[in-house]
């Protein structure tokens, strides 16, 4: 029982007390003050608003009360999210509350461009909303719905939720009634004709104060409308990053099947709403002359629109500050001498380029050997990212070994698939010079390997990338003498004790090596570490079906019973890894019979953060001390597949 010295209250206890021992004045002071406050720190409440409507979820513009508190202090409104529906059913309510306030009060309207798609006709209830005026930060998630999706069942869709054209001249009249905008982030824009090009590009021009423009957007069909360059030179000097990423409709069919009217008309076809451009002020696209000078990432990601060399070079003379650059397809399908050429004016016109990307997934390599000659050209000791991927690509007369040691001391990031000057020497040179490293990914999956590194180069000297948190890394190991093509019996099936050639202890020798190194990288959270074995003879074809081969006694600890070698306490350095991929499939012959419960228990104990090894192919039967292994967590489950 507590005394009264130690008695507690809670805090209604507490309220009630004070309330009781108020005045009538007091109370009613007390009252203002909650009001002052609940004033006060209400509209905090719709700095941010995020209605984005997504089946099963409740959002904002589909309750009454929550849409008449928007209306009450949609002044206080900074940052907005929209969705498709949310877009339309804004803007209905937005000319309600502009039409209402006009009757009511005589005053004018907003005047509405000539261009802007009228009022929809109302199938659901609308309420009025003023409209923001005082964004700093816009986000537009448009997703148009598939020809076999069922009708929208948003509570608040209107009938032009469906139409292109609408949206387009919806998202602009939002723009532009926003000249504050810092941040505008647009995904799912169509660009039909050049009409759509001249209404965005004109309502980027007028956002002086932008400084992050992310747009991802589809055009109806292969056309010369240039949007790259156009939304380029539309952009205010004031941007710092600019993200485009374009494809065609038929290349997307995430996009589905638009309107059906959409898909009917011809290109430059107007609505019945619709008026001239000229008529409209939309006469030609706006050009920024002055460079982007505080323009530090330029983003020009996944785009099918070729963008001839010299326009590109014209772009890139605007960018003096640029650090962070991301390669678009040109119009060059071959490395040639215009790709060197050009790779000189990008080095001149933009001496401060850090970190260099391409993804090629049309045709040809030629950007990524583009992206190579650029890094060339730069200043020594400068580039601290390269990402080539996708295509394999040449490069005539260029040395990537020399290229590779220009950059030892800056490069943080490598990524190559595909380039086909890469040799083994040249991979050497990153693991031993690249001392702060730490995301290395060498590798092109083709019928044969180029991009790997021969296991006696790998461990010729102690590798001096020890700050590396990531690896991707094919090894390429002679077919002899661990894998036999003699017909001897393989080192784990003999009866013991184990005997081994003075062949077989050397390739063991290099092999222990290999993984002795791998365990020095203590920092290391993803491994996909691949193996290929080859003929030095040329008789025998590569062995490149990289997930079905296994590293001779990488994970086995080995057996003193049968003098059999085992090397997986080399890797116990590895206590942050999380994902361990590659060649470590456990249903070899070999991994069949050398891991067992006793590596089961080690990997537990070693790899506490393990979440994924892919030892298993999909569907498989997971052996005994696998199975026992995913079942030691009850939080984190580690996958096997």
């Amino acid at each position: 029982m507590e005394s009264a010295s130690t008695r507690f209250f809670t805090i209604p206890e507490l309220l009630a007390m004070l309330i009781l021992r108020l005045n009538h004045n007091e109370i009613s002071k007390l009252m203002r003050t909650s009001r002052l406050m609940h004033q006060l720190c209400t509209p905090a409440h719709y700095h941010s608003v995020d209605s984005n409507f997504r089946p099963g979820h409740k959002t904002l513009l589909s309750s009454k009360q929550c849409i008449r508190a928007l209306y009450k202090n949609v002044s206080f409104v900074r940052q907005l999210v929209l969705g498709l529906e949310d877009l339309i059913y804004y803007f209905n309510c937005v000319v309600d509350y502009q039409d209402r306030l006009s009757h009511e009060t005589g005053q004018p309207l907003l005047e509405q461009p000539r261009w802007l798609y009228p009022r929809d006709r109302h199938t659901c209830p609308v309420l009025p909303i003023p409209p923001m005026m005082f964004l700093t930060s816009l986000e537009i998630d448009i997703h148009y719905p598939s020809k076999t999706a069922e009708m929208s069942v948003c509570p608040y869709s209107l009938p032009t939720y469906r139409d292109p054209r609408a949206t387009t001249t919806r998202i602009c009249w939002l723009l532009q009634l926003n000249p504050h905008l810092t941040r505008v982030t647009i995904a799912g824009f169509v660009f039909k004709d050049n009409r759509d090009t001249l209404l965005l590009t004109t309502s980027i021009f007028g956002l002086d104060r932008l400084q992050d423009l992310y747009i991802s957007a589809m055009y109806w069909e292969p056309t010369d409308l240039k949007l790259i360059p156009n939304i380029f030179f539309s952009c205010p000097p004031s941007l710092r990053v600019l993200s485009i990423d374009l494809c065609w409709e038929d290349r997307q069919e995430y996009y589905g099947v638009l309107t059906t009217e959409y898909q009917r008309r011809q290109p430059g076809r107007l609505h019945l709403w619709e008026v001239e451009d000229k008529e409209c002020g939309l006469t030609a696209v706006p050009q920024r002359e002055e460079p982007l000078v505080r323009l530090t990432t330029l983003m020009l990601t996944d785009t099918d629109e070729f963008v001839d060399q010299r326009v590109m070079g014209s772009i890139l003379a605007h960018c003096p500050n640029l650090r962070n650059m991301k390669m678009p397809c040109t119009d060059k399908t071959e490395d040639n001498d215009d790709n060197k050429a050009l790779a000189t004016v990008v080095a001149r016109s933009c001496p401060k380029l850090r970190n260099l990307t391409y993804q090629d997934h049309i045709d040809g390599g030629a950007n990524g050997a583009l992206l190579l000659r650029i890094m060339d050209a730069l200043p020594p000791q400068q580039v601290e990212q390269l990402t080539c991927e996708r295509r394999p690509f040449k490069i005539r007369g260029l040395d990537v070994t020399t290229l590779f040691k220009r950059h030892s001391t800056t490069l943080r990031t490598l990524c190559l698939v595909g380039c086909r000057n890469v040799r083994s020497k040249a991979i050497k040179i990153l693991l031993d010079d690249c001392r702060g490293i730490e995301r290395l990914e060498v590798s092109w999956g083709g019928d044969r390997h180029e991009l790997c590194i021969d296991l006696e180069d790998a461990v010729e000297i102690p590798w001096a990338c020890i700050r590396v948190e990531s690896l991707v890394l094919t090894i390429a190991v002679p077919d002899e003498p661990l894998h036999l093509h003699t017909g001897t019996e393989p080192y784990y099936n003999r009866p013991p004790p184990t005997t081994l050639s003075e062949a077989e202890k050397e390739q063991f020798e290099q092999l222990e090596a290999l993984y002795r190194q791998i365990g020095t990288l203590t920092e290391l959270t993803c491994l996909n570490l691949e193996v290929f074995y080859y003929d030095p003879q040329g008789v025998r074809p590569l062995s490149n079906c990289t997930g079905s081969n296994t590293f001779p006694g990488m994970l086995s600890l080995g057996d003193c019973r049968y003098e059999r070698p085992g090397f997986l306490h080399h890797l116990a350095g590895l206590t942050n890894l999380r994902v361990l991929a590659g060649s470590i499939s456990a249903t070899t012959d070999e991994t069949s019979m050398t891991m067992g419960r006793a590596e089961a228990e080690w990997i537990y104990s070693n790899w506490p953060a393990l979440e994924k090894a892919n030892f298993f192919p999909r569907n498989c039967h997971i052996r005994a001390p696998y199975k026992w292994l995913q079942e030691q967590r009850d939080n984190l489950k580690i996958s096997l597949f």
